[in-house]
């Protein structure tokens, strides 16, 4: 259960006030809570979990956390006013695996400006992370089994890899121009051939 210590490792780096974990498992388009941090399953006020619906999808769509205690709307009970309410993706390659939803002090809001940035930036090595923690599951299952052997088409695999590595490589050149963009001071950069 890679949860745990994922969970742990969001909740402190960024100083939340709570925080739930929902998984899609990989067979349905329903979230199931799988962890909590300073809030249970009762605290949740969206009880539909549908990641085809509105909040999922908006958060889906958005390339930043979205946040969900705007208008009313609070996707957690017993909301403290000095808290605002986000829902993040954890998605890789189109494909979701799952949400946070989480509350963070509006007062750590105000001294982290790029904190949506960088909360999207460990949720995207989140879903890597769960995305190559379920391709391990799928590979040792598909080892046990004969069938799995003698079905396996190779011609596939090559495509699936090129389309993950383009896909990683997007996604760090874009953390590396957002890093660059934001810098205060003057900077060189070289590619892997010092030009």
């Amino acid at each position: 259960d890679p949860w745990s210590q994922l969970t742990s490792l969001i909740y402190q780096q960024f100083y939340l006030n709570r925080l739930v974990v929902l998984e899609r498992p990989a067979d349905s388009d329903y979230l199931r809570e799988v962890k909590a941090v300073n809030c249970g399953s009762e605290d949740l006020e969206e009880k539909r979990r549908d990641c085809r619906r509105w909040p999922y999808s908006a958060a889906f769509e958005s390339k930043l956390p979205l946040r969900v205690d705007t208008s009313g709307y609070s996707m957690m009970a017993g909301q403290d006013p000095r808290e605002h309410q986000y829902l993040v993706r954890l998605a890789f390659n189109g494909v979701v695996f799952g949400f946070l939803v989480l509350g963070v002090a509006t007062q750590y809001l105000e001294t982290c400006p790029d904190f949506r940035f960088r909360l999207q930036g460990a949720a995207d090595e989140l879903a890597l992370l769960l995305h190559r923690w379920r391709w391990v599951q799928s590979q040792r299952r598909a080892q046990q089994s004969w069938r799995g052997m003698l079905t396996g088409i190779p011609e596939e695999a090559p495509f699936r890899d090129l389309g993950r590595a383009s896909h990683l490589l997007e996604n760090r050149l874009a953390r590396l121009e957002k890093t660059f963009e934001a810098s205060e001071t003057a900077c060189a950069i070289y590619d892997l051939f010092g030009q």
